[in-house]
């Protein structure tokens, strides 16, 4: 398998599962943040922390949610 550092267009199924698997999250997200970037070099990095911003993010929508129905 490539090295995680960089990836290309090459990516298997592997590939996003390992990350999805790194990034807590579902294959097909990660698969589609890949092929948003078909083509280019990029680095992995950039999706983990994307997708850990985004789920952070939606942790805390739904901690607050929470919060105001039991207030």
């Amino acid at each position: 398998m490539k090295s995680l550092e960089t990836i290309t267009n090459e990516a298997s199924p592997k590939d996003y599962y390992v990350v999805a698997q790194i990034a807590d999250c579902s294959p097909k997200n990660v698969k589609m943040v890949i092929q948003g970037k078909r083509g280019d070099n990029f680095n992995i990095q950039l999706i983990f922390s994307g997708l850990l911003d985004a789920k952070a993010e939606l942790e805390r929508k739904y901690r607050k949610s929470k919060k105001q129905k039991i207030d």
